[in-house]
């Protein structure tokens, strides 16, 4: 599968190093209205679930907390003074369960087969913690139906006994934030966990109990260099995760007032960044994984690459994933669902969203409902970033369009990419060339009607 990155040079890079969506939905969650009410998903839901052949749903669970918050971290998450919050959280996670399986009527465990629970740091609950977690959440889980159980663990104070009690809960898969090992960059972004902590979690026996482990790390942090990044790369292949999830850092420091601590000074250049990138793709693929897309890499044997190999992989709110249960439903502050043409996010705040669900009121903050434009565009998109090729007639028969009538414009805009050896266009279709996975997100913008109309919205980095 691994075709090689030969031609992979820094102009290319620098050429598209731009600001774009990581098109994990389509429209981008800024584009959403706040005039979408609980009332709208909860109609939404319901149209979904009763006119769709295949009901299967995701099920993503947000828990808010983090021991400590690290100076990187972009995602919603507090720390907290008593584990009284904790408890009042579950107490409000199972208020919205309830609130949930009321409004839509039909849900039920019968439609979950995948759950994941992230955050935040799901794992600083104690095990008792978890159990009442797991408790609040079973009217809609029946364990006999789930395909996948994952869960995001912060390596830090994690130990063989709860690894061994996440394997009895029915936990299959588990993710590590690892980030970097360089101890220097690990004390700049406040998250100092020692090599030795995942090579104690990922014993023999403890990766026994998992069918997958994936590790995220992140380039662009302070301090990082090609080389220091490179021995990362080599103590991670060591320990041999199934998957590995390599996201570019975006300093937003205005928006995320954690990052302050992080200096700019420090952080590295543009021309150091391309050298980790290109390091960390040539390293991976060297030790045996396959580039899914984009920011993941997977072993032969795993799921991602087989579905990347089949036809079957999708990519939402999660990254890439298989399309086993595409449509997802999240719970928990700013948690995020869609299914069929619809879009919905959960308030942020914790204490609003106890307060919304303690008034019986589901905590939806916005929404969209996609035209069918937006449903176009989306098909056309998640072509293009989990199967890197797109065959005109079948979009044209799903959507009763001529395709190079409708897209005449964009076609003309793709010739830099065809150009640059990154992309196939013939009268049929269009195929991404193995070095166009990493320009991916650029080739997709190309079909994105709502850029030019707004070019205010902040994204990370392409590149």
């Amino acid at each position: 599968m691994n075709s090689g990155f030969d031609g992979l040079n820094a102009q290319l890079i620098t050429k598209y190093s731009t600001s774009g969506p990581r098109y994990t939905s389509y429209p981008t969650a800024p584009l959403w209205k706040d005039n979408f009410t609980e009332d709208d998903y909860a109609a939404g839901l319901n149209e979904h679930l009763s006119t769709r052949t295949s009901k299967a749903l995701s099920l993503y669970v947000h828990f808010p907390f983090c021991e400590n918050k690290c100076a990187y971290c972009a995602c919603n998450s507090d720390t907290i003074d008593s584990r009284l919050k904790i408890a009042a959280f579950i107490s409000s996670l199972q208020e919205e369960v309830q609130l949930l399986i009321k409004q839509t009527n039909v849900l039920d465990g019968s439609y979950i087969e995948q759950l994941h629970i992230g955050g935040g740091s799901p794992s600083y609950m104690n095990e008792a913690e978890f159990e009442k977690f797991l408790a609040a959440i079973s009217p809609l889980i029946e364990k006999s139906k789930l395909s996948e159980f994952s869960i995001e663990i912060d390596p830090r104070g994690l130990n063989n006994e709860k690894l061994q009690f996440y394997a009895a809960c029915g936990i299959d898969r588990i993710s590590f934030g690892v980030q970097d090992l360089d101890p220097r960059v690990q004390e700049a972004i406040g998250r100092v966990q020692p090599a030795e902590l995942l090579v104690k979690a990922l014993s023999a026996k403890n990766k026994s109990y998992f069918k997958s482990i994936n590790f995220d790390l992140i380039y662009g942090l302070p301090f990082q260099t090609g080389e220091s990044f490179k021995a990362t790369l080599d103590a991670v292949k060591e320990l041999r995760p199934n998957r590995i999830a390599i996201y570019n850092y975006a300093h937003m420091p205005k928006l995320k007032p954690n990052q302050m601590t992080i200096r700019e000074e420090d952080l590295p250049s543009a021309e150091e960044k391309t050298k980790i990138l290109v390091t960390t793709i040539n390293s991976l693929l060297g030790g045996g994984y396959n580039y899914i897309g984009m920011d993941h890499f997977a072993l032969p044997e795993d799921d991602l690459s087989l579905a990347l190999e089949n036809g079957t992989l999708y990519r939402n709110f999660m990254g890439y994933t298989t399309a086993k249960a595409r449509n997802l439903i999240g719970l928990g502050p700013t948690s995020i669902s869609g299914f069929g043409r619809y879009y919905a996010q959960n308030v942020r705040d914790t204490a609003l969203y106890a307060q919304l669900v303690g008034d019986k009121i589901l905590p939806t903050s916005r929404g969209l409902r996609l035209s069918d434009d937006d449903l176009l565009r989306r098909d056309i998109i998640n072509s293009l970033i989990c199967n890197f090729y797109l065959n005109f007639a079948a979009i044209e028969k799903a959507h009763g369009i001529c395709f190079k009538d409708y897209f005449g414009p964009e076609l003309n805009s793709l010739v830099c990419f065809i150009d640059d050896g990154l992309l196939t266009v013939n009268e049929k279709s269009m195929k991404v060339s193995f070095q166009g996975r990493v320009f991916i997100r650029n080739i997709c913008m190309v079909f994105d009607a709502y850029l030019k109309k707004d070019e205010q919205r902040q994204f990370s980095k392409t590149i």
